[in-house]
C-alpha cells in the first residue's frame, strides 16, 4: 500500500482559502441574496448598497475563519463534540441559503409558521420571540441529529463549502444585471436637457416637505415635555394647521406613490430596477414612472421639479428632476458597513445588537448627506417644484446624533431625540425661504408620509427596545401634520375637520394655477375635499 505524501505547504495554504473563503461565502451570500430580491427596486446603489458589502464582508469573515482553521490544526482541536455544534451552524446556514437561493426570505417561512402557530394565540408569541425559539429549535435538532447519525462530518463539510461557493457566485450574477441598469440610468439623465434661465421675478414656487412618520400626536398633543420645537410651533401659528390630517397609508412604500399621484392604492410591488407596480382598489395596475403625476404633470408643461429624497429612486423613475438628490433607505458611506452586514447576517446577531445600540450610523449617513444637498435645493432659482422628503425620524434605529447643532438628551427616546433635529432642519427651510419672500411667490407644505407605528415595531423590537426608541407612551394615532404656509402670510387658519393629504398634488397645481392665493382661500379649499380614510392593515 502506497504511503501518502505530505501535503506541501501551499497545498494546505489553499486548501484553507478555499474552505475559508467558502464558509463565509455560506454565511453571508444569503443575507446579500435576500436584499438584492426585497431591494432590486433601489437600483441606483447596487454597487455601494450590494457588491462592496458583500465583498467586504466575505474577506473579513473569511480571514477571521482562516486564523481559526490554522489555530485549530496547530492545537490539533478536532474533537468531535467540537465539530457538532460547528457543523449544526452550517446546516442552519445551509437551510437559509437554500431558502434564499429560491428568492423565499425566511422571514416569509418564519411569518408563516407563526401564522399556523397564530391559532393558540399565547401572549407571549410575538415576531422577536418567534425568531429566537425558532433558531433554538434548529440549533437542537440539528445537534440531536448529528450526535445520533453522523459519524464523519467531513463530507457535510465539504458539501457546506461548495454550497457557500456557488452562492457567491449567484449573488454576482444577480448584481451585475442591476449594476448594466444602473448604468443605463445614469445616461438617461444625462440625455435629458433642462432650463437654463431662472424664472421670472415673482414667479410661483411650492416646497414641499415631508418628514418620514413625523407623528401628529407626538410632535403637538402628547409632547415629551423635556423638548421645545420652537419652529414647529411658530408654524403652527403661521400655516393653514391641520387638526385631522392623515396620510393615504400606513408605509412610505404606498404612501408617497398615493400622495404623488393623488391615487388610493392598496399596494405596491417593487418588479425591478426603479420599477414600482402601483396597485388600486379598482384593479388598476400601473407602474409609478408611467403613472400621472405631480412631477409628470409639471415636467409636460415645461415646468422644472427639483427633489431630494429617501427611500424611492427618485432619480431614476423621474430621470427629469433637477436637480435631484436620492438616497436608498439607508445610505451606507462608512467602509465598515460592509464587515458589519457580514456578521448581521449571522441569526442572532441582528436582534442584538437593536437590543444594545445607541444610534444608526446609516441612518446618521442619509441624514447628513440630504442636509448637504438642502441648500442647493432651497436656493435654486428655476425650479417650481421642490419636493423634500426626509429620512427623519424613521424608526427603529434611526436615531440621529451626527448633526452637532442638535442638542443631544440621551434620556429621551429615540423618536423624540429625532424630533428635535426635524425642528432645527424646519428652522433652517422656512429661514431660507423667508428671504427669498420677495424674488418668489412660495408656498411651504410640511407634512409626513404615515403615522408613528407603535403597533408595527413592537412587533419587530423587543419589549426593552420599544422602550428605548418610544419611551412608554405607546399610544398610536393615524393622524399626521400638515402645515401650508404662503410665505408672505403669517396669519394662522385651523382646519379642525378630517383630511386627507391625498389631495396635496391637485393643492399645488391649483396653487400654481393662480386659483389659490392666501390662507383663507387655502383653508376652505381643505374644506370642501371628501375625507378619505387612510389605508392600514
Amino acid at each position: 500500500m502506497p504511503i501518502a505524501s505530505t501535503p506541501k505547504f501551499w497545498q494546505v495554504l489553499l486548501r484553507d482559502v478555499v474552505t475559508s473563503c467558502g464558509l463565509s461565502l455560506l454565511i453571508v451570500s444569503p443575507y446579500f441574496l435576500e436584499k438584492v430580491i426585497n431591494g432590486g427596486y433601489f437600483a441606483f446603489n447596487i454597487f455601494d448598497y450590494f457588491l462592496i458589502p458583500h465583498l467586504e464582508s466575505v474577506i473579513a469573515l473569511g480571514l477571521l475563519l482562516y486564523c481559526a482553521i490554522r489555530i485549530g490544526r496547530h492545537f490539533a482541536l478536532t474533537s468531535r463534540w467540537i465539530l457538532i455544534p460547528i457543523a449544526t451552524l452550517l446546516i442552519v446556514f445551509t437551510f437559509r441559503g437554500f431558502f434564499s437561493a429560491a428568492g423565499i426570505p425566511p422571514q416569509v417561512v418564519a411569518s408563516t409558521l407563526q401564522g399556523w402557530l397564530s391559532l393558540i394565540s399565547p401572549s407571549w408569541l410575538n415576531a422577536v420571540t418567534f425568531r429566537r425559539i425558532g433558531v433554538l429549535a434548529l440549533f437542537v435538532v440539528g445537534l440531536i441529529f448529528l450526535i445520533k447519525f453522523v459519524r464523519d462530518t467531513r463530507p457535510l463539510f465539504r458539501a457546506c463549502i461548495a454550497f457557500g461557493w456557488m452562492l457567491g457566485v449567484l449573488t454576482i450574477i444577480r448584481i451585475v444585471p442591476m449594476l448594466i441598469t444602473e448604468n443605463n440610468f445614469a445616461k438617461d439623465r444625462q440625455q435629458i436637457t433642462h432650463q437654463s434661465e431662472p424664472l421670472t421675478q415673482g414667479a410661483k414656487r411650492v416646497v414641499w416637505v415631508i418628514f418620514d412618520e413625523l407623528d401628529y400626536n407626538r410632535t403637538f398633543l402628547q409632547r415629551d415635555q423635556r423638548i421645545a420645537l420652537p419652529n414647529l410651533d411658530l408654524l403652527r401659528h403661521q400655516s393653514v394647521f391641520a387638526e385631522n390630517a392623515v396620510s393615504p397609508a400606513w408605509m412610505t412604500s404606498i404612501s408617497i406613490p398615493a400622495l404623488t399621484t393623488g391615487t388610493y392604492l392598496t399596494e405596491t410591488v417593487p418588479t425591478g430596477p426603479a420599477k414600482l407596480l402601483l396597485k388600486s382598489p379598482a384593479g388598476t395596475n400601473i407602474e409609478w414612472q408611467n403613472a400621472p403625476s405631480i412631477f409628470s404633470r409639471l415636467h409636460e408643461t415645461g415646468r422644472e421639479v427639483d427633489i431630494l429624497g429617501f427611500y424611492h429612486p427618485y432619480c431614476n423613475i423621474f430621470p427629469y428632476a433637477n436637480p435631484c438628490s436620492s438616497m436608498p433607505s439607508a445610505a451606507y458611506h462608512v467602509w465598515w458597513w460592509g464587515i458589519w452586514e457580514g456578521f448581521r447576517s449571522i441569526p442572532g446577531v441582528d436582534q442584538l445588537a437593536r437590543e444594545f445600540q445607541w444610534t444608526n450610523a446609516n441612518y446618521d449617513s442619509s441624514t447628513l448627506l440630504q442636509l448637504d444637498a438642502l441648500e442647493s435645493h432651497l436656493s435654486d432659482k428655476s425650479t417650481t417644484l421642490s419636493f423634500i422628503h426626509f429620512n427623519i425620524p424613521h424608526l427603529p434605529g434611526g436615531r440621529v446624533h451626527g448633526i452637532v447643532t442638535t442638542p443631544m438628551i440621551k434620556a429621551l427616546p429615540g423618536y423624540e431625540q429625532n424630533l428635535l433635529t426635524v425642528d432645527w432642519m424646519l428652522g433652517k427651510i422656512v429661514k431660507n425661504l423667508e428671504a427669498q419672500v420677495q424674488s418668489r411667490d412660495t408656498l411651504l407644505i410640511v407634512s409626513s408620509d404615515h403615522w408613528l407605528r407603535t403597533k408595527y415595531m413592537e412587533s419587530i423590537l423587543s419589549p426593552g427596545q420599544t422602550e428605548l426608541e418610544l419611551g412608554v407612551n405607546s399610544t398610536e394615532t393615524h393622524t399626521i401634520p400638515l402645515l401650508i404656509r404662503h410665505m408672505s402670510e403669517t396669519s394662522g387658519q385651523v382646519i379642525s375637520q378630517p383630511i386627507s393629504t391625498i389631495y396635496t398634488q391637485q393643492l399645488i397645481e391649483d396653487f400654481l394655477d393662480g386659483k389659490l392665493s392666501d390662507h383663507a382661500n387655502i383653508a376652505t379649499w381643505w374644506q370642501n375635499r371628501a375625507f378619505v380614510a387612510p389605508f392600514a392593515p
